[in-house]
């Protein structure tokens, strides 16, 4: 959510603003979707030994999202027959909605038809471009879990040599802005006209994770996961299954409260 100036705009969007004495920034907003509306995406999930790796133990705290990267983040172009432009966001939110968690999606940008749209992506940026933005906008927002899928769009340019370092260089920016944050970085999607610059890209990406991580997953260097985006045909809601496995695996060790912006809204 975008900060907002305390008036008429915030009684225009029924917004009740608990703390006045608090910055204007990252707003969670907690929207009451009727279930009839929310997707349960625990189905789509994969089988872990015969049981369903879906559900999620909500946390009294809310997810501060930041979704990270360029159109594939962002939804736009959107895939043939979407009008939204939500992209896989809306699809990860109501999955982690279902599951009881409060969510803010937050970000500099707005995109798409769904309330909650706010998100750090414009179409046709690189790894160093979206980095620069996060230097200014990740200390407002202030996430405590980043959603990155960028990349592609070096590949298209032949950007294959350093593409991992410039991932590191933007993740290490992130962990000194928001130490305690997590990290979920997907593989680049399969891509017909470069696949073979994307498999090297990913190649840098898998290595990276596995430094952050180091050799104890219950005490890694850095909370990174790596999302692989493996299959050659991924839609929104595909993609959108494979971070909310990760997003699982993550809050049962490594998502924290965080100390982000503490005025909430109610709608």
């Amino acid at each position: 959510m975008k900060p907002i100036n305390i008036g008429m705009s915030a009684l225009k969007l029924g917004i009740f603003i608990v703390n006045l004495t608090q910055p204007a920034t990252a707003l969670p907003r907690d929207i009451d979707i009727p279930n009839e509306d929310l997707v349960d995406h625990r189905r789509l999930l994969p089988r872990r030994s015969g049981t369903l790796a879906g559900r999620v133990e909500a946390r009294d705290f809310f997810l501060r999202i930041m979704p990270v990267g360029a159109s594939i983040v962002r939804g736009d172009p959107a895939e043939p027959g979407d009008t939204d432009k939500n992209g896989f966001r809306k699809a990860v939110r109501d999955k982690l909605r279902w599951d009881g968690w409060k969510v803010n999606m937050v970000g500099s940008l707005s995109g798409g038809t769904m309330a909650d749209n706010n998100v750090e992506a414009i179409p046709g940026e690189r790894i160093d471009q979206i980095h620069t933005r996060l230097r200014t906008t990740a200390p407002v927002w202030q996430p405590n879990l980043y959603l990155i899928n960028a990349g592609t769009n070096g590949a298209s340019q032949d950007m294959v040599a350093g593409a991992g370092e410039r991932m590191k260089a933007m993740i290490d920016t992130i962990f000194s802005i928001t130490p305690d944050a997590t990290v979920i970085l997907s593989t680049l999607l399969h891509h017909r006209d470069f696949q073979s610059r994307v498999v090297q890209i990913n190649d840098q990406y898998r290595r990276l994770v596995k430094s952050y991580q180091g050799s104890d997953l219950e005490k890694p260097i850095a909370k990174v996961f790596l999302a692989e985006m493996q299959d050659d045909f991924l839609n929104s809601q595909k993609i959108s299954t494979i971070l909310s496995t990760r997003i699982v695996e993550a809050s049962a060790r490594w998502l924290p409260s965080g100390s982000g912006p503490s005025i909430k809204s109610m709608d």
